[in-house]
């Protein structure tokens, strides 16, 4: 499995999870790693949901193996600005040695290491006593609306994990590799506020 050719045909998906009309990209992303996690050797699962579908990849053993959860998303943030693009955002390029394209950050290239790791891994040690979920999610972009439900139906499996690995964050450089032993939450909330009917003064009156 070669890493930079699969993650070029990864990128090629369209997989943008904002706009209805990119419903196909998203589809073809998801059958992609669906394939990869596959090839690699594991049970694939999806998940249906309201909008975008989960993916639930396994590789099963007796209960006394650890067990690795490993977070991705399949989807990506749009385009735009399109005339920014020195070339089209899903045709990849290798340029100055990188890949150019939407989706290679955030989330596909990180998340995708992984899977090709775990295929080569596999490959010269198919004995390995460790059980490894991947769970690839396709609406992280818009702030992972199916996944509460997702995490309350299967939340007896994945509390037997001894640790969560996910790749969705940065490095100060490329030549610096950076562990994050943990990361703040995030809450989004609304507030409504009433106040008086007319303007006040803060200073107190006598």
């Amino acid at each position: 499995m070669d890493l930079v050719r699969e993650l070029i045909e990864y990128v090629k998906h369209p997989s943008v999870s904002t706009d209805p009309a990119f419903q196909a990209g998203m589809t073809g992303a998801r059958e992609h790693i669906c394939g990869l996690l596959k090839q690699a050797g594991l049970e694939i699962e999806v998940i249906p949901t309201p909008l975008h579908p989960i993916v639930l990849a396994r590789r099963r053993g007796p209960a006394e193996w650890p067990h690795v959860v490993l977070y991705g998303h399949y989807d990506v943030q749009p385009a735009d600005p399109l005339n920014l693009w020195t070339t089209p955002a899903f045709e990849p390029v290798v340029r100055d040695g990188r890949i150019w394209g939407r989706g290679t950050a955030d989330n596909k290239g990180p998340h995708l290491v992984a899977v090709v790791a775990l295929a080569q891994l596999l490959k010269r040690r198919p004995d390995l006593p460790l059980r490894i979920t991947f769970l690839i999610e396709g609406e992280e972009e818009i702030g992972s609306p199916s996944f509460p439900e997702f995490l309350h139906n299967h939340k007896k499996e994945l509390s037997e994990a001894d640790c969560v690995v996910l790749s969705d964050t940065a490095s100060p450089s490329t030549d610096q590799i950076v562990i994050t032993t943990g990361l703040r939450g995030i809450i989004g909330l609304e507030v409504g506020l009433t106040g008086p009917r007319s303007d006040t003064s803060s200073a107190s009156s006598r």
